[in-house]
């Protein structure tokens, strides 16, 4: 049972790593979006 119950908590650990980078990806795309449309404006 204990072994059980480290596995889960090793998958929530990997789970939650791979959130924080897709959400650092999000934000790094959302500011190239930002940049973009400002170039677009400029034009």
């Amino acid at each position: 049972m204990n072994e059980k119950l480290e596995k889960l908590n090793q998958e929530i650990e990997k789970t939650e790593a791979r959130l924080r980078r897709a959400q650092h990806k999000e934000k790094m795309l959302e500011h190239q979006i930002k940049i973009l449309n400002r170039k677009e404006d400029a034009e």
